[in-house]
């Protein structure tokens, strides 16, 4: 009777650590399911914003404006790229939020100065050259933060 019960010990200790060690792989598996799902959403982002990039090309920091170049269409892929960083704004660090945020407002403020302009003068290429910078300011700090994402 006493092998039965040390038997039975035996057994529940022997589940309770199998339980412990299943647990903790479930944990170390949701937390690199949830990094990589920011790794897949920071790239998202960053696709997005370098298209928008390659649009501001076109009134941006350029000699001359190209012809046929429709601004709404460019303040639309800018416009696409800075609400998809304000919708997944909780992907990202809270020391780096303020900064991101600061410089997507900043670009959102020059989008609503550039739309008003449906011309391509002088002004509208300033402003353009404003955008196109901010924009790489942003896409490098969003490259920083996926780089660290992957490392760990």
């Amino acid at each position: 009777m006493e092998i039965i019960g040390l038997v039975g010990a035996i057994v529940s200790i022997l589940s309770g650590i199998w339980a412990f060690i299943s647990a903790n792989s479930a944990k170390k598996i949701k937390k690199e399911m949830l990094q990589r799902n920011r790794i897949d959403e920071f790239s998202i982002m960053l696709s997005c914003g370098r298209t928008a990039l390659q649009d501001v090309k076109k009134i941006g920091p350029t000699v001359k404006m190209y012809r046929g170049v429709k601004i709404k269409d460019i303040c639309d892929s800018v416009q696409n790229f800075t609400e998809m960083i304000i919708e997944n704004i909780s992907i990202i660090n809270t020391s780096d939020r303020e900064k991101i945020v600061k410089r997507n407002e900043e670009i959102q403020n020059i989008i609503f100065k550039v739309s008003e302009f449906d011309k391509k003068d002088e002004k509208t290429r300033e402003l353009g050259t404003k955008l196109y910078y901010n924009l790489l300011n942003i896409i490098g700090e969003l490259n920083k933060l996926k780089k660290e994402n992957i490392e760990g």
